[in-house]
């Protein structure tokens, strides 16, 4: 995830607006009126594999700061409304990288995800001490 960034956004016009998302790259709004609002972004070409042993619980309801709790709430709705589309276009993106294919300028900046998924499962299974 990443928060708003002026390439996010495009003129149209007189208007600056929200750029559509991409295959690596995911806007996430939310309806503010009759305007969309942008959340933040989830890059999926920088998606790195995480064991699950190493995640920790947030807890959003202890969140102190209420304009943070607000904006990371935004994003969780927005997440579980769109995990099919997230999930498709990580597959999408990870097949592309996978064959290195290069019609797609994206691909090249995207993250080595097989050598990615190497070195997670190296740090899950520590080699044994001589």
């Amino acid at each position: 995830m990443s928060s708003p960034k002026e390439t996010d956004y495009q003129i149209a016009g007189n208007d600056k607006v929200i750029k559509k998302s991409i295959i690596p790259i995911i806007r996430m709004t939310e309806k503010n009126g009759a305007e969309k609002e942008l959340k933040g972004t989830l890059r999926i070409s920088h998606m790195i594999p995480v064991p699950e042993s190493e995640l920790l619980l947030y807890d959003l309801d202890n969140e102190p700061d209420e304009d943070y709790k607000a904006l990371v709430n935004a994003e969780a709705i927005f997440i579980r409304k769109n995990s099919d589309k997230i999930r498709s276009n990580a597959e999408i993106m990870y097949k592309q990288k996978l064959v290195n294919d290069q019609s797609a300028g994206y691909v090249k900046s995207a993250l080595d995800f097989v050598k990615l998924e190497e070195l997670c499962r190296d740090y899950m299974s520590p080699k044994a001490e001589s």
